[in-house]
């Protein structure tokens, strides 16, 4: 099954099977991003398990694992027969968990760059260039 570009979800979730990182982590983060970013409103209805799979191409099991997951974090809310809908959230939660993430990313392009053999000054020098020299 091909992505939905339509689909908020669908169109926004980027799985890298080489980042270490469990998919189904990969999956709660992008979600919990997508609504912290506004993307994705209150009451908002997710695509329901199979097709989050088939759409990623992974095993339902993981999708339905990152669906429990932001379910008990509060971010999500299953209605039995009716489907996955997006929760309200608090700005102050939504900051944090945006906080965090910045976290996670500033970790990881440490650890890339280190796998390139580039320094801090290299990367930022390439960052500015990427800006236009600003």
């Amino acid at each position: 099954m091909e992505r939905d570009n339509n689909d908020p979800v669908l169109a926004g979730l980027k799985i890298d099977h080489r980042s270490g990182r469990p998919v189904y982590a990969q999956i709660t983060e992008g979600i919990k991003a997508l609504i912290y970013g506004n993307r994705l409103k209150p009451g908002f209805q997710l695509p329901t398990v199979r097709a989050l799979a088939e759409a990623l191409d992974i095993n339902p099991n993981t999708a339905a694992r990152a669906y429990r997951e932001l379910e008990r974090d509060g971010v999500i809310n299953s209605r039995v027969g009716r489907g996955t809908f997006v929760e309200r959230l608090d700005k102050a939660e939504g900051e944090k968990a945006v906080e965090l993430r910045l976290k996670e990313l500033e970790l990881e392009f440490q650890s890339r760059c280190v796998e390139l053999g580039l320094n801090k000054a290299q990367f930022l020098d390439y960052i500015r260039k990427g800006q236009g020299g600003k």
